[in-house]
């Protein structure tokens, strides 16, 4: 269980990988907060709501489904489907091809679909996880054992997103230590 008065790991980005990241934090006892620059945690999992017919619809606007190859993540995917959030959806798409021969199937691994949208899955993982939206992080600094991100102290930093955006975050010297500078 954590401290009170221990400074949090801050995990920046509030996406899939953010949100995992988080719930295992939070899962471990330790004291974790999520700063997320969107309006609301998804990341990539975007999701826009329309009126189809009268209505009311989602619909992913960015990622459009996952797959499961990891066993622990088996077993998160497998409790959304348990709580209806999540259903296995098709292991093939159609092909059309562009000479007008007859479409084929182009076999995968199983995809799955969020009725609620993906973005509902992140929401999800956060469920009682400290998340601030509309945060603009700009540098994480290292000086000895302090971690700071924008000046305020962290126990721990995740950078959860890709790496050139994670490489701004950083001053050059600590960059060059971690083996990602220019």
């Amino acid at each position: 269980m954590a401290r009170v008065g221990e400074q949090p790991v801050v995990v920046v980005g509030g996406g899939i990988s953010g949100a995992a990241c988080a719930r295992a934090l939070d899962r471990a006892g330790l004291p974790v907060r999520v700063l997320d620059r969107g309006h609301r945690p998804g990341g990539r999992m975007a999701l826009r709501e329309e009126v189809v017919d009268g209505v009311p619809r989602v619909v992913d606007i960015g990622a459009s489904y996952f797959t499961v190859s990891d066993p622990a993540f088996a077993a998160v995917a497998d409790g959304w489907r348990e709580r209806g959030l999540a259903r296995e959806w098709t292991d093939s798409f159609a092909v059309v091809d562009r000479n007008g021969g007859d479409p084929g199937a182009s076999p995968g691994p199983m995809r799955w679909a969020a009725s609620g949208g993906l973005r509902s899955l992140v929401e999800d993982l956060l469920q009682g996880v400290d998340v601030t939206s509309d945060r603009e992080v700009e540098q994480v600094d290292a000086d000895g054992d302090r971690l700071a991100v924008d000046g305020e102290s962290a126990s721990g930093v995740v950078l959860a997103m890709p790496q050139p955006q994670a490489i701004d975050l950083l001053p050059s010297p600590l960059a060059d230590r971690l083996g990602l500078g220019a």
